[in-house]
């Protein structure tokens, strides 16, 4: 199943702040669904980053925003890219 997600970051001081709205599309329910703020489409992922929520279900049809907290020179430079994971979601 994939899932669709819009991100928009900003900047607070030192600090980077990424809203994340994710959307299950499909019929069935997405299961422990995480998000990643990565360095670049493929780049690690930026840790540590105080996540609002991680891990969770997504019935179909829902869609919810999620806000993530991190250091702007963890990003080492690079533009932050949001990934979504999840135990039946394609990444």
């Amino acid at each position: 199943m994939e899932l669709k997600a819009a991100s928009r970051t900003e900047e607070r001081g030192t600090e980077r702040v990424t809203t994340v709205t994710v959307t299950n599309p499909g019929k069935t329910i997405a299961f422990a669904v995480r998000l990643l703020v990565k360095k670049g489409p493929d780049g690690d992922e930026v840790l540590p980053v105080l996540w609002e929520d991680n891990y969770f279900p997504l019935l179909p049809g829902e869609s919810r925003r999620i806000t993530a907290s991190y250091s702007a020179s963890d990003l080492g430079g690079a533009a932050p890219v949001v990934a979504v994971d999840g135990w039946n979601v394609k990444p």
